[in-house]
């Protein structure tokens, strides 16, 4: 009797264990794809959180080198945009855009002209407020907002300083190669402070 009992035990003991091990086994694979996607998307989501910083970067480029080579404010901006990039900007007005812009070498230039009308040698932009929604495997939407300070060192006015008040929307999408890079990009001048002043003026 005392031997059966053990065998008995032995099979409930192997089966115990055999089913265990597939659990496990089985647990231990989904976890791995489940962990995977995860850190992808983790991954995913702290790169384009970057983009915004990365068109600061390359903004605050533009005017290091104001009328002259902008190699290096174009290739700065070119590793989080496309070369085509759709720019839509937007001044004082968020229903109507002003321009649009088909490349980021328009976009340099436009940047650059409207730092030499307002007599502008040097600015600092670094967006915060920023919001990530991914909206697609290869896509997302990354807004953020900022207040940069121009300074105007040029002309009658200076020396003084703009304080540039700008949300952005930029749609991005994972290339080929693998990098996320905005496509199209909302450029959008809410306010811009000169010491007391508010510009454009609210109207009466």
């Amino acid at each position: 009797m005392n031997k059966v009992l053990v065998v008995l035990c032995c099979f409930v003991g192997i089966a115990i264990s055999v089913g265990a091990q597939g659990l496990i086994s089985s647990h231990t694979g989904d976890g791995a794809v489940g962990v995977a996607a995860r850190l992808q998307r983790i991954e995913d989501l702290e790169t384009v959180r970057a983009i915004p910083a990365c068109y600061g970067y390359g903004h605050d480029l533009i005017f290091k080198h104001l009328g002259a080579d902008q190699t290096e404010a174009i290739a700065a901006l070119q590793r989080c945009h496309v070369n085509a990039l759709t720019t839509d900007v937007f001044l004082f007005d968020e229903t109507t855009a002003a321009t649009t812009l088909h490349s980021i070498r328009d976009l340099v230039a436009f940047i650059e002209s409207f730092a030499k009308d307002q007599g502008y040698s040097s600015a600092r932009n670094v967006p915060g407020n920023v919001q990530v929604d991914l909206t697609g495997p290869t896509t997302a939407r990354v807004q953020s907002s900022t207040v940069a300070p121009h300074f105007l060192t040029l002309g009658s006015k200076s020396p003084a300083t703009d304080f540039v008040e700008a949300r952005y929307v930029s749609d991005v999408v994972r290339g080929s190669d693998g990098v996320w890079r905005a496509v199209d990009f909302d450029l959008v001048v809410q306010q811009i402070w000169r010491g007391a002043g508010v510009y454009p003026f609210p109207q009466p």
